[in-house]
């Protein structure tokens, strides 16, 4: 599940309302990836900084975005024989704007969704589990 996470150049495949994906820059152990979301015909920006203890944890801050503030933690624990609890933590600050009532949907949606659909991804690329 941590290769999954930490995969950003593939989130556009498999989540909701990701339209673009990529890795910005890596250093060390401090990936930048750049997301940008559609719904109802807008786009919004989520650029983070991500912080990667591999197989443990990914911190995330936002580095630059169409939020005010983004910061939230992935853990995952090794439940053993092929299977990882997986934790999500986010906590999200919307801007105040014209678009603010249509992009907290957005979020809201996406949060809800996020986790299943990393797991729906695990079955796919790994087979492992129920989807």
């Amino acid at each position: 599940m941590y290769d999954l996470v930490s995969d950003i150049d593939q989130y556009h495949c498999f989540l909701s309302y990701c339209q673009e994906s990529h890795i910005v820059e890596v250093q060390d152990n401090t990936v930048t990836g750049r997301l940008v979301f559609a719904y109802m015909g807008l786009s919004f920006v989520l650029q983070t900084q991500n912080i990667n203890t591999p197989y443990r944890c990914i911190e995330m801050t936002l580095d630059r975005g169409d939020v005010r503030t983004l910061s939230g933690k992935w853990c995952f624990e090794d439940q053993g024989d092929g299977y990882c609890k997986v934790l999500l933590g986010l906590e999200v600050e919307l801007s105040e704007n014209y678009l603010h009532a249509l992009f907290n949907r957005m979020v809201d949606r996406l949060a809800d969704r996020m986790v299943s659909e990393f797991v729906d991804r695990a079955c796919t690329v790994y087979g492992l589990g129920d989807s």
